[in-house]
């Protein structure tokens, strides 16, 4: 350790140490590898070998076995650092590795004029800082015959093995394929963790490339970040797509550059499969962009430095990507090692992106309700200065070595010593989860006895960050929890503001022992919430005349319970992509001490609802079209801009007091639409319905030879170029796309009931939707001229026209229970708590590419 001037910062950062061994050539199972040029590797000797864990390494060890891992840069950049700034500034830097926890531990060590400078040194070092990650694409000689000769996976085409080392050259990472049997192989990719995601997304793009049955098209993009806009709420839009053409999307990275990793990428949607389907695709998407760019959102939150470095070094990627998926909007965090907030250090800002004003807010919500998970804690001490100062600063770094390497927390003490008094003044700083901050104190409890001398003076500080919506909660009448709180643990309880979403909760005392009781009682006392969607024509039942029946759930169960209306959760403007998204609409509240009621009292309202159903509702249904599905969710049709939002069932739900059991996911090419209610209020929602459905054009074509080909064609079957599916997919369904009118073939014509069947006769239909302005009926005229001109060429008569009466889809009433269990499935709900894993399996998650 350099030597320390009169007082001095230690800081203390434990980072994951990640490697991986490369066996290449010398293994006989490796059919492919290749290490590129710049990629930073050691041989795996036997010095080497001792400071790694060789359990870790694997059984094979050869004398070519290279070593890739994260210590080689950070050990380069500490030594950087120490020249530029251990003589000048008296600022020193170390790495010390933990071999049994694969953990490295930085240590920043200067004077206490240096705290600015502290803070830039720690900036660089992280900077210089990523993660290693290995990540693998399973090939097979069956499905993958284009890539391998003879249907062996041994023999890689040239092609593709070409492909691949441009690729690891491209993304600077390690490729190759292993062999496991004749018909089987992985391909495995090894790096830095941002490159091996690029890379993979390339390698399964050049794959589908090499695919004779495939093309590849792309939507370039102004910036990454408009990604999550085009998707919607859990990137709705990007399914849909995909069901409808059978294409594969591949996005961006969500979250690029959390890590200092320069993407030599730019921004682009890339998408794969037939042809005429990626032209459909491609157009949905670049529509979807045209919609978004007119309507962005962007706000800043705040967050403190050493939280956001937690947030990326805590491996909370998954957590930050579902959370993009689910609101659709686009996070922006600060690079690790590089501050924005050139005002205050301390402090840091992440940006929310999004086309909705109301889900960006709500995405910061849920940000920072995530980010309470972490506290801060301060333990302040005074004692009599020890006779060798140095010896106290070497017993606190070790202290605090300790801390980071059990805990993997973030560590840092000031020492400053009083020499006219005495004195030293030490004061501890610990960042990390609460469980691992709590398992801290038994170390600093033994400081008296490391220090060996008594301590004259003590206080210790824990933060904690809350919504500020909870207040009133955490307060009680009159300040009444805290109060009791205090009184109880001889602990001061503090509230002050933070952002515009938390305020920091202080519980300060000047005992160990005490502060403890006193957290543990404060935390007791921290809200537990859960949500989830029950359909609001139920609400007045369940909470029953005057409330008796809620409340007498609420004191059973020592819970809250609030139900909330569509009015209270405000509309969805036409621009935002989140049609049919149901929010959820019951709240269930209660102290961390009473968690183990919400369940009960969560089950109790659901057999509520079970009991509700099944004595007084109707049930309407509408017979619909695959078509109709299409058109009522694509929010980029034109229709969608003469209505006030999108948000058009549940609007009708509120109207009628009804459920209206929409799906989620493209449904059969004819489903039925259930929608239940009270007396006749299910028929009333129906009548509505059917006033905003599509106009249908049907045509009844006599039966001819070829339609079958159609109606493959039709069920997404793909066809052989040259064929007449080929080209009624060509020259019929891609133009009416572009019109925005689908097309969709029956095997025989869809019926009134009271209608007379024409015998044998098929139909084509129709669908668009009538708006006020001229552009339909010039829209409609072109989109009959390009059907007629197919059905003429190719010989097919056409028996009759007609213009569907939609009041015809109402098709019959009926009672019984409503199968509330099998709504919830078919229902994409949008979860409050999106770490409460009880209801997360309602959420249908995207594919990550």
């Amino acid at each position: 350790m350099s030597q320390t001037v009169a007082g001095c910062t230690i800081l203390k950062i434990p980072l994951k140490y990640s490697y991986f061994t490369i066996s290449g050539p010398d293994h006989e199972n490796f059919i492919f590898d290749y290490v590129p040029s710049k990629l930073e590797y050691r041989i795996l000797t036997e010095d080497v070998k001792q400071k790694i864990n060789s359990s870790m390494l694997g059984s094979f060890q050869g004398s070519n076995t290279l070593l890739l891992d994260n210590e080689m840069v950070l050990t380069r950049k500490v030594a950087e650092l120490n020249v530029e700034y251990n003589h000048g500034q008296q600022i020193f830097v170390s790495l010390d590795r933990d071999i049994d926890k694969q953990l490295m531990v930085v240590s920043f060590i200067g004077g206490l004029e240096n705290s600015k400078n502290l803070a830039l040194v720690k900036n660089k070092l992280l900077s210089s800082y990523f993660e290693y990650k290995r990540d693998r694409i399973e090939l097979s000689a069956d499905t993958h015959r284009f890539l391998f000769s003879n249907g062996e996976v041994q023999s890689v085409r040239n092609t593709f093995r070409t492909i691949l080392m441009e690729l690891a050259d491209y993304c600077n990472v390690y490729i190759s394929i292993l062999y496991k049997n004749t018909k089987t192989c992985s391909l495995n990719v090894i790096g830095n963790s941002d490159a091996v995601d690029l890379a993979l997304n390339k390698i399964r793009i050049a794959i589908d490339g090499i695919n004779p049955d495939k093309v590849i098209d792309y939507v370039s993009l102004e910036h990454a970040s408009l990604t999550p806009l085009l998707g919607g709420l859990d990137f709705f839009h990007f399914k849909k797509i995909m069901q409808e053409t059978m294409c594969t999307i591949y996005l961006p990275n969500l979250l690029p550059q959390l890590f200092n990793f320069k993407s030599p990428s730019e921004a682009k949607i890339y998408i794969t499969g037939n042809e005429l389907y990626v032209s459909m695709a491609k157009n949905a998407i670049k529509k979807l962009l045209d919609q978004v760019k007119g309507f962005i959102y962007l706000k800043e939150v705040m967050i403190k430095s050493v939280k956001r470095d937690l947030l990326i070094l805590d491996n909370n990627k998954l957590f930050l990507e579902n959370l993009i998926r689910k609101t659709g909007c686009f996070i922006q965090i600060p690079t690790l090692g590089v501050s924005e907030n050139y005002h205050d250090s301390l402090v840091d800002i992440i940006r929310i992106q999004g086309s909705s004003a109301k889900m960006v807010e709500e995405c910061g919500k849920l940000l920072m309700e995530f980010i309470t998970s972490y506290y801060h804690c301060n333990y302040t001490v005074t004692t009599q200065l020890p006779t060798g100062e140095n010896d106290v600063v070497e017993k606190v770094f070790h202290c605090l070595q300790k801390i980071a390497v059990s805990q993997d927390a973030v560590v840092s003490a000031t020492v400053n010593p009083d020499i006219a008094n005495n004195l030293i003044h030490l004061k501890f700083q610990v960042n990390s989860k609460a469980a691992k901050i709590r398992k801290t104190i038994p170390i600093l409890q033994s400081l008296p006895l490391l220090l060996d001398t008594k301590f004259l003076k003590q206080q210790v500080q824990f933060h904690l960050e809350l919504s500020n919506e909870e207040r009133v909660f955490i307060e009680g009448k009159k300040n009444g929890k805290l109060m009791k709180i205090m009184q109880k643990s001889n602990v001061a309880i503090k509230l002050s503001p933070f952002n515009e979403h938390n305020l920091i909760l202080q519980v300060i005392c000047e005992n160990i022992s005490e502060s403890l009781i006193g957290l543990k009682l404060l935390e007791d006392e921290l809200p537990k919430i859960v949500t989830f969607n029950v359909p609001e024509c139920f609400h007045r039942q369940i909470i029953g005349v005057g409330g008796s029946t809620v409340q007498t759930i609420m004191r059973k169960h020592n819970v809250f319970i609030k139900f909330f209306n569509s009015v209270e959760h405000g509309k969805s403007p036409p621009s935002f992509p989140s049609a049919f998204v149901r929010k959820d609409n019951v709240v269930i509240k209660c102290p961390s001490k009473n968690k183990a009621g919400i369940p009960e009292a969560k089950v109790e309202l659901q057999n509520l609802v079970e009991k509700f159903s099944k004595c007084t509702y109707l049930r309407t249904y509408l017979k619909l079209t695959r078509s109709h599905w299409r058109l009522l969710t694509d929010v980029t049709d034109p229709f969608h801009k003469t209505l006030e939002t999108t948000d058009m069932i549940s609007d009708l739900e509120k109207k009628t007091n009804t459920f209206v059991n929409f799906p989620i996911d493209e449904p059969s090419p004819i489903f039925d639409l259930e929608i239940a209610g009270l007396e006749n209020n299910s028929e009333l929602s129906a009548n509505s319905l059917s006033t905003i459905l599509p106009v249908d054009h049907e045509f009844k074509i006599q039966p001819h030879q070829s339609w079958s080909q159609l109606q493959n064609a039709d069920q997404r079957e793909l066809p052989s170029p040259g064929s007449i599916g080929y080209w009624y997919l060509e020259s019929v369904v891609l133009p009416l796309k572009l019109l925005n009118v689908e097309v969709q073939i029956f095997p025989s014509e869809i019926q009134d009931e009271n209608a007379d069947a024409q015998m044998g006769a098929n139909s084509i239909v129709l669908s668009y939707f009538k708006t006020v302005d001229d552009s339909t009926s010039s829209k409609v005229s072109k989109a009959l001229e390009i059907l007629e001109n197919f059905l003429t060429k190719y010989g097919f008569e056409i028996m009759a026209r007609l213009i569907r009466d939609p009041a015809s889809y109402i098709i019959h009433k009926s009672k019984g229970q409503v199968d509330y269990k099998e709504v919830k499935s078919n229902v994409l709900y949008d979860h409050n708590v999106p770490f409460d894993m009880e209801f997360k399996e309602k959420v249908k998650a995207f594919p990550s590419y």
